[in-house]
C-alpha cells in the first residue's frame, strides 16, 4: 500500500495522509468513496465483481495507441473515429490549425479573451503552437481525471490528486447524489459484422445499475462548455438537422455504446448521462442525453455490424 497525499476533497468532509504516514480529518463524516477504506486497496475490483464476459474474455485495449483487440484481430474502427468519419459532414470536421487561424485576428483583439495571452504578442506559427499545447494540456488533465475517478470508484488510491482537488470535490458530490451502484469503468465493448469479426469498438466511462438491475451509463466529461441540447453550434447542423454541437455528438456517441451493449449482452441500457465537471464550473452538472438510437444503429449498420 502506497501513501497518499490528498486523497480527497470532498463536500462531506477533507482527508489527508501527509508523507509520514498521519491521517487528519476536517469535517465529520465520509463518504463511500473518500472513507479510509477507499485508499486501502484492498478487495475486488468491479471487474471481479461484476464480469460481463461477453467483453471481458474476448477484447484488449491499448492505451498508447488507443487500438482495441478482439480475439486477436485488431478493430477497424473505435466509435468516436466512426461518428467523426460517418456522422460529421466533411466541412465540419474538427481541424485545429484552421479553427485557431480563423479565430486568431478575434483572439489578438479581445484581451478578455483566454487565448489572447497565448497569441497577442507572437507570430502566427508560435500562436498556432501555444493553442494546440494548450489543448493537449486540456485532454492530458481529463485522462487524469478519468484515471482518478476510476481508482476511486475501484477503492484504489490515485498515485496522485494534485492539480485535481476541485473535480475530485464535484465528483464525490455527484456520486453522493446517483441512486444507482457502479458496476464497471472504463468497460471496453464491440459488436461483430457478419462474420463474427468485430466491427466496432469503444469504452465505456461507467456502467451503473438500479435496484431493478436495469444498466445506464454515465459519461465523464472534463469541460465548461454548455453540454445542453440548445448550446450554439453556429449554423452546423448534422443527422437531419439536428444541431452540430458537443450534447448531440456526445448523445450519439453514448447511444452507439448502448446499441452495442446490448447487441453483445441482449440488456438493454435504460439511460444515459453526460456528468459535466471542470474548476471553472461551480458545482458538477448532471446531463441527460438526448436518445439518438436510430441515429445509432444507422451508423453500425453502415460501418457493417450486424443488428
Amino acid at each position: 500500500m502506497g501513501v497518499c497525499v490528498c486523497v480527497c476533497v470532498c463536500v462531506c468532509q477533507r482527508w489527508h495522509v501527509n508523507a509520514n504516514g498521519a491521517q487528519s480529518v476536517v469535517k465529520g463524516g465520509f463518504c463511500d468513496l473518500c472513507s479510509p477504506r477507499a485508499c486501502v486497496g484492498t478487495g475486488p475490483m468491479l471487474r471481479e465483481r461484476h464480469p460481463i464476459p461477453e467483453f471481458d474474455e474476448n477484447i484488449e485495449f491499448d492505451p498508447a495507441k488507443h487500438t482495441y483487440t478482439v480475439r486477436g484481430k485488431t478493430v477497424p474502427v473505435s466509435v468516436t473515429k466512426l461518428i467523426s468519419r460517418d456522422a460529421v459532414p466533411p466541412e465540419h470536421r474538427f481541424d485545429g490549425k484552421a479553427v485557431i487561424l480563423k479565430n486568431l485576428r478575434s483572439w489578438r483583439a479581445n484581451a478578455s479573451s483566454k487565448y489572447h495571452p497565448m497569441v497577442a504578442e507572437v507570430g502566427d506559427e508560435q500562436a498556432i503552437e501555444n493553442v494546440l499545447a494548450s489543448w493537449d494540456k486540456n485532454r492530458d488533465a481529463g485522462t487524469a481525471m478519468h484515471a482518478i475517478f476510476e481508482d476511486l470508484l475501484n477503492k484504489k488510491c490515485p498515485a496522485s490528486i494534485k492539480g485535481h482537488e476541485l473535480e475530485m470535490a464535484q465528483f464525490c458530490a455527484a456520486m453522493a447524489e446517483m441512486e444507482e451502484t457502479p458496476v464497471r469503468t472504463e468497460l471496453s465493448i464491440f459488436a461483430n459484422d457478419a462474420h463474427g469479426d468485430a466491427a466496432v469498438a469503444g469504452q465505456i466511462d461507467l456502467l451503473t445499475q438500479d435496484a431493478e438491475k436495469n444498466y445506464h451509463i454515465v459519461d465523464f466529461k472534463r469541460t465548461a462548455t454548455d453540454l445542453t441540447p440548445n448550446a450554439n453550434s453556429y449554423g452546423k447542423l448534422f443527422l437531419d438537422g439536428r444541431r452540430l454541437n458537443d450534447h448531440f455528438k456526445y448523445s450519439l456517441q453514448l447511444a452507439v455504446y448502448s446499441a452495442m451493449f446490448e447487441l453483445q449482452t441482449g440488456k438493454p441500457i435504460k439511460s444515459c448521462r453526460l456528468l459535466q465537471i471542470h474548476p471553472d464550473l461551480d458545482d458538477h452538472q448532471w446531463i441527460e442525453a438526448t436518445d439518438l438510437r436510430d441515429a445509432a444503429r444507422d451508423l453500425l449498420r453502415n460501418a457493417a455490424v450486424q443488428l
